[in-house]
């Protein structure tokens, strides 16, 4: 067991933390009841490790201002993002993980987590085992972060058969497991060559999210990715199932998201800052894809927040 220690000398809010677990240390600092963990453990746990095992799995809540630090991390997890958004750096690699996407916490990499706009949910499970290291390399996922949007049809019934399995007792639990564990990582290695970005397209779309307030049209977004505006379109469907300027809008409305939740700023200045001159024209497109009004949305949140 690691042990547990107070950050002391720094105006950190308690309960922040560290778990110092042999060269690997654990950060972190909760916010009110989050995050909630809501993990399984195996029933086996107490006998030897199987060459492919699985060591905890579960959904997990969080909300604002809880985070998550890593040094030489001693976990490999599997984390499907299910609601909300999570900011996770690795290895100085940052991903902004949203619903649909996959990300990776690695063994013996130094990592940082922490969740975007309010409420998120993401389904986790922890795998280890001798094998596993040797399959992460064979199936091409030792030295991947993220992928985005796996199709929930498949992966969703691997997460479920997994949380069944580890809250079972029954005899062939821990050869269940196993096959599990080898399934989930089969589908994401099968997703990942579909789905995976160049590094090239990673970095301009990390560079794309920072300058989404500015004004963009299709002849410049081909210029900025350097593709002609057909394989552009071709691109982003392949990536995110949807067109260059649908991506920018879903860009600007996280941004708007994150906006709101300091109710200092009025409505009108969370839509400049956005990158829309016209306070009403924002206020429309954000009711077309939350179905409620930016103020409603900023309400309800509060309202969240409160209970």
């Amino acid at each position: 067991m690691g042990k547990t220690i107070p950050l002391m000398g720094s105006k950190a809010k308690p309960p922040a933390f560290y778990v110092k677990e042999e060269d690997s240390r654990l950060f972190g600092e909760n916010s009110g009841t989050f995050p909630r963990h809501h993990f399984l453990y195996p029933t086996w746990r107490k006998q030897a490790a199987a060459p492919l095992d699985i060591e905890f799995a579960g959904p997990d809540e969080n909300n604002n201002n809880w985070w998550r630090k890593r040094e030489n991390s001693n976990v490999f997890s599997i984390e499907w993002v299910r609601a909300g958004s999570f900011d996770f750096v690795q290895n100085k690699a940052h991903c902004h993980c949203e619903p649909g996407d996959v990300f990776f916490v690695r063994r013996n990499c130094d990592n940082h987590m922490t969740c975007r706009g309010g409420y998120s949910v993401k389904w986790t499970v922890a795998l280890c085992g001798t094998l596993l290291e040797p399959l992460l390399d064979l199936l091409n996922l030792a030295r991947i972060d993220r992928i985005r949007q796996v199709p929930e049809q498949k992966l969703r019934p691997c997460f479920e058969e997994i949380f069944r399995i580890m809250a079972s007792s029954g005899a062939d639990a821990r050869e269940d497991a196993s096959c599990a564990a080898y399934r989930i990582l089969l589908l994401l290695s099968q997703c990942r060559g579909k789905t995976a970005e160049p590094d090239d397209f990673s970095r301009l779309l990390e560079e794309m999210e920072q300058r989404a307030h500015q004004k963009w049209t299709i002849p410049e977004l081909a210029r900025f990715f350097q593709l002609r505006p057909a394989k552009l379109y071709e691109t982003f469907h392949a990536a995110f199932q949807m067109a260059p300027m649908q991506y920018l809008l879903h860009l600007r409305m996280r941004k708007a998201r994150a906006l709101l939740l300091d109710r200092t700023l009025a409505i009108k200045d969370v839509a400049k800052l956005c990158g829309y001159h016209d306070g009403l024209y924002f206020s429309q497109e954000f009711h077309r894809l939350h179905k409620m009004s930016p103020s409603l949305w900023r309400k309800r949140k509060r309202m969240e927040e409160i209970s």
